[in-house]
């Protein structure tokens, strides 16, 4: 049988326990301001959840995932300072007024992008599967809209020498996307 655990993180104790399911779980919000995360982001179980407040950075070199869509990050604004790699995201954030930066994004899953700061990427911004909701500005190379992808929001693209690719059925509805100064399409249309 396992017991209770009681630890303190910022100055703030919080309480470990075993829940229903038989995972541990820590049912308070944590404070967790000005965590650097090197690795990906992921949720393990199906039941309970943990709400986080504060600024999070990925950050470092390697490539990585954010897929937590059961996670309560509501509470969560979300910065990126890599200066080389990619992130794919498999649930909503909400990017941090200073800024989401990456070399390629990538959103595989309906999810939303909002906040106050805006995503700049060296590389593609790609939405392959599922709808995503732009509510941020997105500064690119280039963005791709996958087969039977939705791209929707208030948020608008700038897209620059990598072109756009928007793939048969896919959806695009009140996202504004400014020509680019030298147009460079790329269109794949079923018919």
């Amino acid at each position: 049988m396992a017991v209770d655990t009681t630890f303190t993180y910022a100055g703030i104790d919080y309480t470990l326990s075993v829940g229903a399911s038989g995972l541990w779980q820590i049912d308070d919000q944590i404070d967790i301001d000005g965590v650097e995360i090197y690795g990906d982001v992921t949720e393990s179980g199906s039941t309970g959840d943990m709400a986080g407040l504060g600024l999070v950075t990925l950050a470092g070199t390697a490539d990585q995932s954010w897929i937590a869509p059961q996670l309560d990050v509501s509470g969560l604004t979300v910065a990126s300072t890599k200066t080389d790699g990619d992130v794919t995201l498999s649930s909503s954030i909400a990017v941090d007024a200073s800024g989401f930066y990456c070399d390629n994004l990538t959103c595989d899953q309906t999810l939303t992008l909002s906040g106050t700061g805006r995503v700049t990427l060296t590389g593609i911004f790609t939405i392959s599967a599922g709808t995503t909701t732009l509510n941020v500005d997105v500064y690119c190379c280039g963005y791709v809209v996958d087969l039977g992808a939705t791209l929707q929001g208030t948020g608008t693209i700038y897209y620059g020498a990598c072109g756009e690719s928007i793939a048969g059925t896919s959806t695009i509805t009140a996202v504004f996307i400014p020509p680019p100064g030298g147009l460079n399409m790329d269109f794949d249309i079923d018919i």
